[in-house]
């Protein structure tokens, strides 16, 4: 009996030792944003985009947390970025929302561009003065670190500016409440089902939001 207690006990240590180092080799790699660039991250519908292309999906979602983190704790907001609340880290639901609103986003570009559907002039200069004013609200650093991607950047806020254009026409078309298509609502999860999106989870996960386009 004492034998067999000692067998059970080694077969428990093993297993636990074999499910720890499991968990050690499935744990993310940080990534370092800059350096990986050009590497494809998501590719929608057969068309591949790289961290380059969701530089300005980044830099918003990053503003508008640091925004509750400097409320939260002024001295370390970083702090904010570490707190878990509803199953889930506040840096992991700003990754996932960064994502989640480019994806949108691309869906409905693809869309408009098929339809040669454009911004018109109105359009885009305000599309224009809008990121420009974000611009200017970074901080002197930021705009250093994030000025290799300033073209890159402006060219995805006129993109974002096209998606949002295109909901609001697809929206009518479907005789629909235009909110139905945002990334949350019930019309656009129905239709992504008929949209191909494969997500380089390894790449994305181990991007760390908190603390790539911001500084401390």
């Amino acid at each position: 009996m004492h034998n067999r207690l000692k067998k059970y006990t080694l077969a428990i240590v093993c297993c636990a030792g074999m499910l720890l180092l499991s968990a050690c080799g499935a744990r993310v790699r940080e990534v370092d944003y800059f350096k990986n660039l050009d590497k494809t991250v998501v590719t929608v519908d057969g068309t591949q985009y790289t961290l380059r292309d969701l530089a300005i999906y980044i830099a918003y979602q990053e503003a508008m947390v640091q925004e509750d983190a400097l409320l939260y704790d002024p001295e370390e907001p970083m702090r904010y970025w570490n707190v878990h609340t509803n199953g889930e880290f506040i840096r992991v639901r700003a990754r996932n929302e960064a994502m989640d609103s480019a994806v949108h986003d691309i869906i409905f570009l693809q869309m408009a561009q098929a339809d040669k559907v454009e911004l018109d002039a109105e359009e885009e200069e305000f599309a224009l003065s809008t990121y420009g004013d974000f611009w200017d609200d970074m901080s002197d650093e930021q705009r250093d670190l994030l000025g290799g991607l300033y073209g890159d950047m402006k060219r995805e806020a006129l993109e974002m500016a096209l998606a949002q254009k295109y909901q609001v026409v697809y929206a009518a078309m479907e005789d629909s409440d235009p909110e139905e298509y945002d990334k949350d609502g019930q019309a656009y999860l129905e239709m992504m089902d008929s949209h191909d999106i494969d997500i380089d989870q390894n790449l994305w996960k181990g991007i760390g939001f908190g603390h790539v386009t911001l500084i401390y």
